[in-house]
Protein backbone atom coordinates (compact mmCIF):
# COMPACT_ATOMS: atom_id res chain seq x y z
CA UNK A 1 0.00 0.00 0.00
CA UNK A 2 0.76 4.02 -0.12
CA UNK A 3 3.01 4.74 2.12
CA UNK A 4 3.95 1.65 4.17
CA UNK A 5 6.52 -0.91 4.34
CA UNK A 6 5.99 -4.10 3.62
CA UNK A 7 8.22 -6.74 4.77
CA UNK A 8 9.60 -9.58 2.77
CA UNK A 9 11.36 -12.36 5.28
CA UNK A 10 12.23 -15.63 4.70
CA UNK A 11 15.32 -18.47 4.62
CA UNK A 12 18.21 -17.77 2.32
CA UNK A 13 17.11 -19.09 -1.52
CA UNK A 14 13.58 -18.40 -0.74
CA UNK A 15 13.17 -16.07 -3.28
CA UNK A 16 13.02 -12.83 -1.41
CA UNK A 17 15.89 -10.98 -4.24
CA UNK A 18 14.48 -12.54 -7.06
CA UNK A 19 10.77 -10.60 -6.61
CA UNK A 20 12.76 -7.52 -5.60
CA UNK A 21 14.43 -8.04 -9.09
CA UNK A 22 11.44 -9.07 -11.20
CA UNK A 23 9.41 -6.07 -9.80
CA UNK A 24 12.46 -3.72 -10.77
CA UNK A 25 12.59 -5.12 -14.29
CA UNK A 26 16.45 -6.83 -14.06
CA UNK A 27 14.59 -10.31 -14.16
CA UNK A 28 11.87 -10.73 -16.53
CA UNK A 29 9.05 -13.14 -15.01
CA UNK A 30 8.08 -16.44 -16.38
CA UNK A 31 4.38 -15.77 -15.79
CA UNK A 32 1.81 -13.49 -13.82
CA UNK A 33 1.98 -9.94 -13.35
CA UNK A 34 3.39 -6.82 -11.91
CA UNK A 35 1.01 -4.35 -10.93
CA UNK A 36 1.86 -0.77 -10.01
CA UNK A 37 -0.16 2.08 -9.74
CA UNK A 38 -3.12 0.51 -11.50
CA UNK A 39 -0.68 -0.37 -14.65
CA UNK A 40 0.55 -3.63 -15.82
CA UNK A 41 4.30 -3.63 -16.03
CA UNK A 42 4.80 -6.84 -17.54
CA UNK A 43 2.72 -5.72 -20.08
CA UNK A 44 4.73 -2.50 -21.03
CA UNK A 45 6.83 -3.78 -24.37
CA UNK A 46 9.45 -1.19 -24.88
CA UNK A 47 12.14 0.63 -23.00
CA UNK A 48 10.19 3.94 -24.19
CA UNK A 49 7.14 2.75 -22.15
CA UNK A 50 8.96 1.11 -19.34
CA UNK A 51 11.51 3.87 -18.09
CA UNK A 52 9.09 6.48 -15.92
CA UNK A 53 8.55 3.15 -13.80
CA UNK A 54 12.20 2.39 -13.44
CA UNK A 55 12.49 6.17 -12.48
CA UNK A 56 9.41 5.38 -9.80
CA UNK A 57 10.98 2.63 -8.48
CA UNK A 58 14.95 2.83 -6.92
CA UNK A 59 16.81 -0.30 -5.00
CA UNK A 60 19.50 -0.49 -2.43
CA UNK A 61 21.52 -3.54 -2.72
CA UNK A 62 23.27 -6.14 -0.18
CA UNK A 63 26.30 -5.26 -0.45
CA UNK A 64 27.91 -1.71 -0.97
CA UNK A 65 31.34 -2.82 -1.74
CA UNK A 66 30.16 -4.00 -4.98
CA UNK A 67 26.99 -2.21 -5.92
CA UNK A 68 29.21 1.37 -6.36
CA UNK A 69 31.70 1.64 -9.20
CA UNK A 70 34.91 1.84 -7.88
CA UNK A 71 36.45 4.27 -10.69
CA UNK A 72 34.03 7.17 -10.68
CA UNK A 73 33.67 9.64 -8.27
CA UNK A 74 30.52 9.72 -5.68
CA UNK A 75 29.24 12.91 -7.24
CA UNK A 76 29.07 11.17 -10.60
CA UNK A 77 27.71 7.83 -9.22
CA UNK A 78 24.31 9.78 -7.99
CA UNK A 79 24.27 11.79 -10.95
CA UNK A 80 24.25 9.16 -13.19
CA UNK A 81 20.64 8.65 -12.98
CA UNK A 82 19.58 12.22 -12.81
CA UNK A 83 21.33 12.12 -16.10
CA UNK A 84 20.20 9.26 -17.59
CA UNK A 85 16.23 10.31 -16.98
CA UNK A 86 16.74 14.01 -17.88
CA UNK A 87 15.52 15.24 -14.29
CA UNK A 88 17.88 18.40 -14.48
CA UNK A 89 17.97 21.08 -17.10
CA UNK A 90 21.59 21.61 -16.91
CA UNK A 91 25.42 20.69 -15.21
CA UNK A 92 24.99 23.16 -11.89
CA UNK A 93 21.37 21.91 -11.03
CA UNK A 94 22.70 18.56 -11.41
CA UNK A 95 25.61 19.31 -8.76
CA UNK A 96 23.03 21.06 -6.51
CA UNK A 97 21.15 17.90 -6.33
CA UNK A 98 23.87 15.69 -5.76
CA UNK A 99 24.92 17.74 -2.96
CA UNK A 100 21.26 18.41 -1.40
CA UNK A 101 21.27 13.96 -1.45
CA UNK A 102 24.40 14.13 -0.10
CA UNK A 103 23.51 16.09 3.02
CA UNK A 104 20.12 14.44 3.46
CA UNK A 105 21.98 11.65 4.38
CA UNK A 106 24.76 12.65 6.39
CA UNK A 107 27.30 12.56 4.40
CA UNK A 108 28.04 16.03 3.24
CA UNK A 109 28.92 17.73 0.26
CA UNK A 110 32.35 17.43 0.33
CA UNK A 111 32.06 13.52 0.30
CA UNK A 112 31.38 14.11 -3.67
CA UNK A 113 34.83 14.69 -4.71
CA UNK A 114 35.93 11.03 -3.66
CA UNK A 115 35.76 7.56 -4.78
CA UNK A 116 33.52 4.81 -3.08
CA UNK A 117 36.98 3.19 -1.12
CA UNK A 118 37.64 5.84 0.60
CA UNK A 119 34.41 5.49 2.70
CA UNK A 120 33.42 2.50 5.40
CA UNK A 121 30.73 0.32 4.53
CA UNK A 122 28.23 1.94 6.07
CA UNK A 123 28.50 5.26 4.56
CA UNK A 124 28.94 3.51 1.43
CA UNK A 125 25.65 1.99 2.14
CA UNK A 126 24.52 6.03 2.36
CA UNK A 127 25.90 6.80 -1.10
CA UNK A 128 23.70 3.45 -2.52
CA UNK A 129 20.58 5.19 -0.69
CA UNK A 130 21.57 8.94 -2.03
CA UNK A 131 22.04 7.45 -5.31
CA UNK A 132 18.40 5.64 -5.08
CA UNK A 133 16.80 8.43 -3.81
CA UNK A 134 17.94 10.61 -7.17
CA UNK A 135 15.23 9.62 -9.53
CA UNK A 136 12.70 11.08 -6.56
CA UNK A 137 11.03 7.40 -6.59
CA UNK A 138 8.13 6.45 -5.16
CA UNK A 139 8.83 2.46 -4.59
CA UNK A 140 12.02 1.84 -2.45
CA UNK A 141 13.25 -1.48 -2.33
CA UNK A 142 15.71 -2.44 0.57
CA UNK A 143 17.42 -5.43 -0.23
CA UNK A 144 19.20 -6.71 2.63
CA UNK A 145 20.58 -3.26 3.18
CA UNK A 146 22.11 -3.91 6.59
CA UNK A 147 23.55 -7.49 6.91
CA UNK A 148 26.68 -6.75 5.34
CA UNK A 149 27.40 -3.92 7.42
CA UNK A 150 28.85 -4.08 11.44
CA UNK A 151 25.94 -4.41 14.17
CA UNK A 152 26.92 -1.22 15.61
CA UNK A 153 26.51 0.90 11.66
CA UNK A 154 22.84 -1.11 11.09
CA UNK A 155 21.26 0.65 13.24
CA UNK A 156 22.11 3.94 11.92
CA UNK A 157 21.03 2.80 8.39
CA UNK A 158 17.73 1.63 9.75
CA UNK A 159 17.07 5.19 11.11
CA UNK A 160 18.15 6.57 8.11
CA UNK A 161 15.85 4.72 6.09
CA UNK A 162 13.03 5.45 8.40
CA UNK A 163 13.24 8.95 8.74
CA UNK A 164 13.60 9.39 4.98
CA UNK A 165 10.65 7.70 4.35
CA UNK A 166 8.68 9.54 6.58
CA UNK A 167 10.26 12.63 5.49
CA UNK A 168 9.99 11.97 1.16
CA UNK A 169 6.81 10.06 1.71
CA UNK A 170 8.32 6.79 0.38
CA UNK A 171 6.52 3.12 0.02
CA UNK A 172 9.24 0.49 1.05
CA UNK A 173 9.22 -2.69 0.16
CA UNK A 174 12.04 -4.08 2.73
CA UNK A 175 14.01 -7.97 2.45
CA UNK A 176 15.45 -8.96 5.34
CA UNK A 177 15.91 -12.26 6.83
CA UNK A 178 16.54 -10.48 10.11
CA UNK A 179 13.62 -10.84 12.42
CA UNK A 180 13.87 -8.24 14.80
CA UNK A 181 14.84 -5.67 11.77
CA UNK A 182 11.88 -6.59 10.06
CA UNK A 183 9.52 -6.43 13.12
CA UNK A 184 11.37 -2.61 13.50
CA UNK A 185 10.96 -1.46 10.01
CA UNK A 186 7.42 -3.04 8.98
CA UNK A 187 3.91 -1.82 8.92
CA UNK A 188 3.14 -5.45 7.30
CA UNK A 189 4.78 -8.43 6.33
CA UNK A 190 5.00 -11.25 3.79
CA UNK A 191 6.79 -14.81 4.75
CA UNK A 192 7.94 -16.46 1.59
CA UNK A 193 9.43 -20.22 1.81
CA UNK A 194 10.18 -21.55 -1.36
CA UNK A 195 8.70 -19.26 -3.91
CA UNK A 196 5.52 -19.50 -2.36
CA UNK A 197 4.13 -16.49 0.06
CA UNK A 198 2.79 -18.34 3.01
CA UNK A 199 1.10 -15.31 5.04
CA UNK A 200 0.94 -11.62 5.36
CA UNK A 201 -0.35 -9.98 8.11
CA UNK A 202 0.03 -6.79 10.36
CA UNK A 203 3.90 -7.04 11.93
CA UNK A 204 2.63 -7.21 15.48
CA UNK A 205 -0.25 -9.44 14.61
CA UNK A 206 2.20 -12.05 12.71
CA UNK A 207 4.65 -11.71 15.72
CA UNK A 208 2.03 -12.63 18.27
CA UNK A 209 -0.20 -15.43 16.31
CA UNK A 210 1.54 -16.30 13.46
CA UNK A 211 -0.86 -18.73 11.73
CA UNK A 212 1.34 -20.58 9.58
CA UNK A 213 3.27 -23.52 10.78
CA UNK A 214 6.38 -22.16 8.85
CA UNK A 215 6.02 -18.47 10.65
CA UNK A 216 5.61 -19.98 14.26
CA UNK A 217 8.81 -22.14 13.42
CA UNK A 218 11.03 -18.57 12.18
CA UNK A 219 9.22 -16.36 15.05
CA UNK A 220 10.38 -19.58 17.61
CA UNK A 221 14.11 -19.19 16.55
CA UNK A 222 14.30 -15.11 17.47
CA UNK A 223 16.66 -14.98 20.30
CA UNK A 224 14.95 -13.91 23.75
CA UNK A 225 16.84 -12.01 26.31
CA UNK A 226 14.22 -12.80 29.12
CA UNK A 227 15.51 -12.88 32.81
CA UNK A 228 19.28 -12.47 31.87
CA UNK A 229 21.56 -11.42 34.74
CA UNK A 230 22.70 -7.22 34.71
CA UNK A 231 25.88 -8.12 36.71
CA UNK A 232 28.41 -6.22 35.22
CA UNK A 233 26.18 -3.55 33.67
CA UNK A 234 25.34 -0.96 35.75
CA UNK A 235 27.71 1.92 36.20
CA UNK A 236 28.48 2.73 39.72
CA UNK A 237 28.41 6.84 40.58
CA UNK A 238 31.05 7.61 42.97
Amino acid sequence: MEGETFGLVGESGSGKSTIARVITGLYPPHEGQIIFEGIDLTALKSEHERRPFRRAMQMVFQNPYSSLNPRMKVADIIAEPIRFHQLADNERQIQGIVGDLLDHVGLGRKAGVKYPHEFSGGQRQRISIARALATRPRLLICDEPTSALDVSVQAQILNLLKDLQQELKLTMLFISHDLPVIRQMCDRIGVMQKGTLLEVAKTEDLFLSPQHEYSRKLISLMPEFKGMSRAGLEIVTE
